[in-house]
């Protein structure tokens, strides 16, 4: 369990973010259930657990604190691009740690680069004149695709097949969410 800690504590740390947005009362006890719900499905699996999952939903999680307080408190810029670099580059060497043991030089130059190209994707994210929830869903959208890939490769798995599924998935579900998407603020 020890092992899972940090991604635990990104996951709360994201969600206590999300709680601080959130303007009713109704809104702020279903996202604690949620994390209540997320943090006993974590307990339960015990080392079971599946990493990928936890470490997307956690990914989900921080994009939308960060965007959302960028969008109401209107944080620097230059604070979201260096908070999304650690957050980006510690979640992708916490995934590399679990998945394969001993972090190579390859995973840990995979683990920066990730987060220096996350920095760069949230930052010109943020001159798009959409809400909140739709910048931190293609930031995720995003980061899901670079993750998925970078374990595929870190396993040795990674194959033109699974690259053409899930980045038609990504594109997919990309297109939904730019096309219905109320481009102005």
């Amino acid at each position: 369990m020890n092992k899972i800690f940090w991604l635990v504590f990104f996951f709360i740390l994201g969600g206590a973010g999300v709680l601080f947005i959130l303007p009713s009362f109704t809104l702020r006890l279903l996202f604690i259930l949620i994390i209540l719900a997320v943090l006993a499905w974590t307990l339960r699996a015990g080392r079971k657990i599946e990493i990928n999952i936890l470490a997307l939903i956690t990914a989900y999680v921080l994009s939308t604190a960060q965007f959302g307080l960028h969008f109401f408190f209107r944080i620097p810029a230059w604070a979201l691009l260096v908070v999304t670099f650690i957050w980006v580059t510690v979640l992708f060497w916490l995934g590399f740690r679990l998945k394969i043991g001993n972090i190579t030089t390859s995973a840990k130059l995979l683990s920066l680069v990730t987060g220096l190209a996350g920095a760069e994707i949230a930052l010109a994210l943020l001159f798009w004149p959409t809400h909140f929830l739709v910048t931190s869903t293609v930031f995720f959208l995003l980061f899901y695709l670079v993750w998925m890939m970078a374990n595929f490769y870190m396993l040795g798995i990674l194959s033109r097949n699974r690259l053409l599924i899930h980045s038609v998935f990504v594109v997919l579900v990309l297109s939904v969410l730019l096309f219905t998407a109320q481009w102005t603020i």
